[in-house]
């Protein structure tokens, strides 16, 4: 939400400019959270995957290296500060 409504601030409401660069920054981004879904993993079903999803949390390098994983996919997307952008351009 933050990024739509920055980009149409940036481009002075106009939605034909905001949506095209918005849809732009997130092709990529949006392509990798679709494929990463953490439903299964988060709630398996079954006892033996209950427990996997166990050990892993309860196992440091593991933990280290979801969160690790977790963070790269968050940060695919840089966030723009759009209000000091705006005042640069006469906004």
């Amino acid at each position: 939400a933050y990024v739509l409504a920055g980009e149409l601030l940036a481009a002075g409401g106009d939605h034909r400019v905001a949506f095209p660069t918005y849809t732009e920054m997130f092709v990529k981004y949006s392509g990798i959270t679709r494929k990463a879904n953490a439903g299964p993993f988060m709630a398996p079903g079954s006892r033996l995957r209950i427990a996997l999803r166990n050990w892993m949390f309860n196992n440091k390098l593991m933990l280290r290296m979801m969160l690790k994983m977790t963070d790269n996919i968050a940060e695919g997307v840089e966030l723009k500060d759009y209000e000091r952008e705006t005042e640069a351009c006469g906004r």
